[in-house]
């Protein structure tokens, strides 16, 4: 693990991460993953610029192989929480939006692809984090369980069928072998 600190925030990267993204950019032939790393920079900022609006300050960015999590000083009010979390989805629902009617389809595509794979009910990923919330605040502890169970079930064949179709569709199997690994390594976590 890679440890620093600037502009007052601390750095966590782990060398896993680091390995495999100079692996993908040198075998990048066809700029998606360079447009998958954009993308993914331009998801965390917009979550970093909704936790600064909000008063809060960033204390600890880490990225590790399968994401990146922001850790803030404060907890804040239901519906700022919220915010803060779905900001990333927000800015990858507006990039396809806006690159979906253009020569830049790849754009578009792999912006959805990062929104879905966000949106999924799982660990700490931004759906899973919301979802969490609205759910804690809305549910009995014994009822909290059962939901949760059965969402992250539908996320995960959902965002699943999507990924596969929208591979196709590209023509590309990389996204295919993201998510095979990801899903590997969720399944050895537990």
């Amino acid at each position: 693990m890679i440890n620093f600190k600037f502009l007052g925030v601390k750095f966590q990267i782990s060398f896993l991460a680091l390995w495999f993204l100079v692996w993908f950019l040198v075998h990048d032939f066809d700029n998606i993953f360079l447009i998958f790393i954009i993308s993914s920079i331009l998801h965390e900022l917009f979550h970093i610029f909704s936790i600064l609006f909000f008063s809060a300050k960033v204390e600890r960015i880490s990225l590790k192989l399968f994401g990146i999590s922001i850790k803030k000083n404060k907890e804040l009010p239901f519906f700022k929480e919220i915010i803060i979390i779905l900001s990333g989805c927000f800015c990858n629902i507006l990039i396809f939006i806006i690159f979906i009617m253009t020569k830049f389809k790849k754009i578009a595509i792999i912006n959805l692809i990062i929104f879905i794979y966000n949106v999924i009910f799982y660990d700490n990923l931004d759906g899973g984090q919301a979802i969490r919330l609205i759910l804690n605040r809305k549910l009995k502890p014994k009822d909290y369980e059962k939901t949760e169970k059965v969402i992250q079930i539908f996320f995960k064949v959902t965002s699943t069928a999507i990924v596969i179709f929208l591979s196709i569709i590209l023509k590309n199997k990389i996204y295919i072998i993201f998510w095979a690994i990801y899903f590997f390594i969720t399944v050895i976590k537990k």
